[in-house]
């Protein structure tokens, strides 16, 4: 039964204090199989190393599969993945590169990790992925590729984003594995993708891995070039340590592919818990006019990834500029009763000293080598991914591990707040008089205790 007062405001948690995370799970799901498939490699006599490695060309054909791409490259981590997308490209130094302003900022390091120079465009508010208009807003003759992000799981609008420009489309489907756009799989939109495998992704490596797919021969060609500090020991005379081309030591490591591979083989099955949970959780709170949960445009699926909602100030009767003030009204409210709620990347990309000071003294070497290193950055071009910065924040719901019944009691701390809309109003404007959450209450929302 729903408490009658708020938890913030001294009536009893929607979630007894001892039982609120069980349930939640763990990630990886770490099974038998996970721990044989390690155990193998460990114990084969071939050496566990290498591009070369049994375990690696049978993850390379078996994740080519998953991204319906005729050629996929395990490499050593995300980064270098998206990175080497960068590289087979052929993009001359200094050429910019257009990708979003919402994101992790190894979708914008990869362009600088190749004397390239990022230029950012806004996002759509509704699934926060790259703006086509925008693209065509910062469209110039020295932009020599696009670089979209499947941002929390969701595939960005390619179609849409072919239409805007007709430049080589690199797609960081890193969150994306396993979710599809009008019946194609994420990872074989662009011309070339590149994937993070790391521990926490939806198909996990035990540590850090990635993997670079490509339909164009062309690029993979260039990618193997890279990939292997210039040596080329796909040749059929075998591995020889001459370098031919300026490399990178991305090479991958067998024991975590073993892993991976192994975890390949139950991602359906997770994906479709995934969707479980959701659909869960949003039956469960629907009706909630002040929160938005977040949509999936028809044709596309996403993997849910990580599950972000945002505020609606107006449904409250607040103005619009306020949704910052309530998504912290709702974080310290919701916290108290009891839910799990985390944030994820809270600085737009041009927020990030990495771009803003790279002007005058150049802060970061690659710009002294870049001939567009004059691009100005300035966070007030960028107007819906701020929105989206400031209205946000994530419920702990759409994991694979989390119980349904974990699910249902974190949809039950919504349904309380939901019962309390005045006291949210007016929190809310206390909130807003005070100049913000942490003048009010003297911490960050983010490091509230529960």
């Amino acid at each position: 039964m729903i408490s009658q007062a708020l938890a913030r405001f001294g009536g009893a948690p929607a979630l007894p204090r001892g039982s609120a995370l069980h349930g939640l799970g763990t990630w990886p799901d770490v099974q038998q199989s996970d721990l044989a498939a390690v155990q193998g490699v460990l114990s084969a006599e071939q050496a566990p190393w290498g591009f070369l490695h049994p375990a690696v060309r049978e993850f390379s054909a078996a994740i080519a599969g998953k991204l319906g791409c005729s050629q996929a490259l395990p490499v050593a981590s995300g980064t270098a993945a998206l990175h080497l997308a960068v590289a087979s490209l052929g993009l001359p130094p200094g050429t910019k590169v257009l990708t979003s302003v919402l994101g992790y900022v190894a979708s914008a390091a990869c362009i600088l990790h190749h004397q390239c120079v990022p230029v950012f465009a806004d996002v759509d508010p509704v699934t926060f992925n790259l703006c086509p208009e925008s693209v065509r807003q910062h469209l110039s003759a020295d932009v020599g590729a696009l670089l979209a992000v499947d941002l929390l799981g969701l595939p960005a609008d390619f179609d849409a984003l072919r239409a805007a420009t007709s430049l080589p489309i690199i797609e960081d489907a890193s969150h994306s594995i396993g979710a599809s756009y009008h019946g194609r799989p994420a990872g074989s939109l662009g011309d070339i993708s590149g994937a993070s495998l790391m521990a926490t992704k939806v198909v996990p490596s035990c540590g850090e891995a990635g993997v670079v797919a490509t339909n164009r021969q062309d690029l993979y060609a260039r990618m193997l070039d890279h990939a292997s500090l210039g040596m080329r020991i796909w040749d059929g005379a075998g591995p020889l340590p001459i370098a031919h081309d300026l490399g990178f030591n991305y090479r991958p490591s067998p024991v975590n592919l073993a892993f991976a591979q192994s975890q390949l083989r139950r991602a359906g099955h997770y994906q479709r818990l995934r969707q479980d949970r959701v659909r869960q959780f949003e039956s469960a709170v629907a009706g909630i006019d002040f929160l938005e949960w977040p949509r999936v445009p028809q044709g596309l699926t996403s993997t849910h990834y990580m599950y972000r909602a945002r505020v609606l100030p107006q449904a409250l009767d607040l103005p619009p500029h306020w949704a910052q003030h309530l998504r912290d009204a709702v974080v310290f409210l919701a916290t108290g009763e009891g839910a799990a709620i985390g944030f994820w990347e809270e600085q737009l990309l041009v927020d990030m000293p990495l771009f803003r000071t790279h002007s005058g003294e150049p802060k970061h070497p690659c710009w002294r080598f870049t001939t567009g290193s004059n691009v100005e950055y300035d966070a007030r071009a960028y107007p819906r991914a701020r929105a989206v910065l400031d209205s946000y924040f994530m419920p702990m719901i759409a994991r694979a591990t989390h119980s349904e019944a974990f699910v249902e009691r974190q949809a039950c701390v919504y349904q309380k707040l939901a019962e309390h809309r005045g006291s949210l109003r007016e929190i809310t404007a206390k909130i807003a008089a005070a100049g913000g959450f942490e003048q009010l209450v003297g911490t960050s929302v983010r490091n509230l205790p529960v």
